[in-house]
């Protein structure tokens, strides 16, 4: 397994809210999780740093109570990781509402949320918001998160296509976030990982800037066989992203199996 992460403050904002975090937890396990912060000021940095460290903290500490090698995992595995997964979401929600009511100026401060716990073959995922998670192989590209959003909601009611959501003058407004009320409900995912598959973790920074097409193009290119060298690649998002727009922070991160 190899992983690479980099968040970018894009062309046009003043500070760069979003958080990734990588944590290797025993060998064949990796923690990633990335945040993308919102809220006035300070909010919005200081909601996705807080979130993303409650969360792998939590995630870590506890999964190393019950698994510490690839071969503890067993059929009850998967209840006991979701459980886990789930707390954690909780846990960075309540950490990141309760500290929004010490200040005037952090009211109303929240933070998107996607995590892949990687063990072995399989991949654990959360997701609160609308940062993303795609699963990429040879001649697919598949996204694996939903995302919490108004125009999302359009599209689930038969209103809007995904074609008119790129452009919808709402598509940043998110119905779900980690921090904007003191309970949070996530959604999990779990995929199966083939050789040269790739895990792509991102903020709408960079699905908002660059098409599914142009994204796989990057990652894959035109070969059958993923090519390594996950720095230049992720790398190479960012400067593409940046160079159709870069309106908003920027954060890719590859993970292969």
């Amino acid at each position: 397994m190899e992983y690479f992460g980099i968040t970018d403050i894009g062309k046009y904002r003043s500070e760069n809210q979003d958080t990734f975090i990588t944590s290797e937890l025993f060998d064949g396990c990796l923690l990633a999780v990335v945040c993308d912060g919102m809220g006035g000021a300070a909010g919005g940095r200081i909601a996705s740093k807080m979130a993303a460290e409650v969360f792998a903290s939590y995630v870590g500490s506890e999964l190393k109570r019950y698994i510490n090698s690839v071969d503890d995992i067993f059929p009850d595995s998967m209840s006991i990781i979701n459980n886990i997964i789930t707390d954690g979401a909780d846990r960075a929600n309540h950490a990141v509402y309760s500290h929004s009511k010490d200040s005037i100026d952090l009211i109303g401060m929240g933070t998107t949320l996607v995590a892949a716990l990687v063990i072995g073959p399989e991949a654990y995922i959360c997701n609160v918001g609308d940062s993303r998670i795609y699963l990429l192989s040879v001649n697919r590209m598949q996204q694996i998160t939903k995302d919490h959003s108004y125009v999302q909601h359009l599209i689930d009611d038969g209103l809007l296509t995904p074609e008119l959501a790129a452009v919808h003058p709402d598509k940043n407004v998110i119905t779900r976030a980690i921090g904007t009320d003191s309970k949070v409900a996530s959604d999990l995912y779990h995929v199966s990982l083939k050789e040269d598959d790739v895990l792509l973790l991102c903020t709408d920074g960079l699905t908002n800037s660059l098409t599914n097409e142009q994204i796989y193009s990057i990652i894959w290119g035109n070969h059958e066989i993923f090519t390594q060298d996950i720095t230049q690649k992720a790398s190479a998002l960012i400067e593409a992203a940046n160079q159709n727009g870069g309106r908003d922070n920027i954060t890719a991160l590859l993970i292969t199996y």
